[in-house]
């Protein structure tokens, strides 16, 4: 069955499409030993070898993991000074999966993996607005005039080496209010992904985040996943998530 060659590369993990189409076009690609520098190129993945600077890719059985990611472990798959990352918490695979976007090692909650190059380039990229959701154990009492704030796009200032910006509108909630900890549990909602965009939205409100957790990606939530675990995402659930970020699956 016949494939474009920059699809198969994206769906065999190699990169998002638009990057697929771009080592093509440098030549770096070759099928069957012959070097491929247009694009547009269908091949038959079982019948044809792809290789990419040289290394063979192969086709792969797709496959999409929900993780909870605990605390105090790297969202990187490795790092040079041996400490734990995601890569340490995942089952053994047969096929290589990448994470879609990182949380904070002090952070917990809801990672995406996917063998799906282009599916981990649209979940990352900021033009599809995804929405993630976000629980919160803040400093204070959050008043409805913080909540405002966040909704109407509060400014956020610079701090320790990172640009200051304007957030996009985000929807929070209160939760709970710890009257004993002078503390609240709050809910936000936002479709970006800066560094370390939500503990410093809440900040600029006069909240500073004490935990924080992410409950959902899109259509997909944590559910009942413990820190650590991690679930195999039906062929019902990759189509939702492909489905909103504008990919049919």
């Amino acid at each position: 069955m016949g494939e474009r060659l920059h699809k198969f590369m994206a769906s065999a993990g190699v990169a998002s499409r638009r990057k697929c189409e771009e080592l093509i076009l440098k030549g770096r690609v070759s099928v069957d030993g012959k070097v491929v520098r247009k694009l547009g190129v269908v091949i038959d993945p079982e019948v044809n070898v792809v290789r990419v600077d040289g290394k063979r890719i192969q086709p792969q059985r797709s496959l999409t993991l929900a993780f909870y990611k605990p605390k105090g472990v790297l969202s990187t798959m490795r790092d040079e000074r041996g400490r734990t990352c995601v890569a340490d918490l995942l089952p053994e695979l047969e096929v290589k999966v990448k994470p879609a976007g990182r949380l904070d090692k002090s952070a917990e909650g809801l990672m995406i993996f996917s063998t799906d190059g282009e599916l981990i380039a649209r979940l990352t990229h900021p033009r599809y607005h995804l929405p993630r959701v976000y629980e919160c154990v803040v400093r204070g009492r959050v008043e409805p005039k913080a909540i405002e704030r966040l909704a109407r796009g509060v400014r956020v200032p610079p701090e320790a080496g990172e640009l200051g910006f304007r957030a996009a509108p985000a929807q929070a909630e209160l939760i709970a209010w710890l009257e004993d900890r002078n503390r609240s549990v709050v809910r936000i909602t936002i479709h970006e992904g800066r560094k370390h965009q939500v503990k410093r939205m809440w900040k600029a409100v006069g909240h500073p985040v004490f935990d924080l957790k992410r409950v959902s990606i899109g259509p997909i939530e944590i559910g009942r996943l413990k820190p650590g675990q991690s679930r195999v995402l039906s062929k019902g659930e990759v189509r939702s998530l492909a489905k909103a970020v504008g990919l049919s699956r």
